[in-house]
């Protein structure tokens, strides 16, 4: 595995610093033999834990407030690796992540150059063609419903920045970006309903989220953290 082809970069803000232990306490778990350098998107706060290797760039300055698309795009400026990894911090594993689906998905990628992502969830939509050349995963029609998403994905850094806009937040993204989408030669893929995820962060209860609204969803995060002896300090933002 290439280690110097892929950053992870893992979006988050301050005002969420209080789950960043919980996230990667649970990624070490599950992801213990990680191998890529890992980016904590955010603003001026800094975290680390022992056995993971995270950068904190600390770009600003304490409660200064920066668009969400500006914040992206002057992180991936710090990117210099041909893939990136996306993440979200209230997204918390759920189970080991296979390493090899996502060189397997790399190489892919180095092959076939107009490649622009792979999404390790399913989308529904009847326009998807199943794959016979990717394996369990699905090519995106030209015009479809959420062809950008801030699910766990494996891009081209080029086309990730390409992407965004700098005023852009991530709801917004999701939708401008879906739609500047249609007018490109990209190929997207996502994984196929019935494969098992390589990133897998899917909650017991369906959704994804362990945070909502800015609030704990204790159905989905306390079986999780409670089997890995993780404390939750849910006073903070409530549940």
């Amino acid at each position: 595995m290439d280690r110097n082809d892929i950053t992870i970069l893992v979006n988050s803000c301050d005002a969420y610093e209080d789950i960043w232990d919980p996230f990667f306490r649970l990624f070490r778990v599950y992801w213990g033999d990680c191998p890529y350098e890992i980016v904590l998107n955010t603003e001026s706060k800094k975290y680390e834990l022992e056995g993971i290797n995270i950068q904190c760039l600390q770009l600003y300055s304490e409660n200064r407030k920066v668009p969400y698309g500006k914040r992206i795009l002057e992180h991936l400026k710090y990117v210099k690796t041909k893939y990136v990894l996306i993440l979200i911090d209230d997204f918390f594993l759920n189970d080991y992540v296979d390493n090899n689906e996502i060189e397997k998905c790399r190489t892919w990628m180095e092959d076939n150059q107009n490649i622009a992502a792979f999404f390790f969830a399913p989308v529904k939509d009847q326009g998807n063609i199943v794959s016979e050349k990717y394996k369990g995963y699905e090519k995106r029609p030209k015009v479809g419903v959420y062809k950008v998403s801030f699910q766990a994905a494996l891009w081209r850094t080029t086309d990730f920045i390409e992407s965004w806009k700098k005023h852009e937040n991530p709801w917004e993204w999701e939708k401008q970006a879906t739609f500047r989408s249609f007018f490109n030669n990209k190929e997207d893929y996502v994984r196929s309903k019935d494969a098992p995820n390589p990133i897998d962060y899917r909650a017991k209860y369906g959704e994804a989220w362990n945070v909502d609204a800015g609030l704990w969803c204790v159905e989905s995060v306390d079986e999780n953290v409670r089997k890995n002896g993780i404390d939750v300090k849910k006073k903070k933002r409530g549940i």
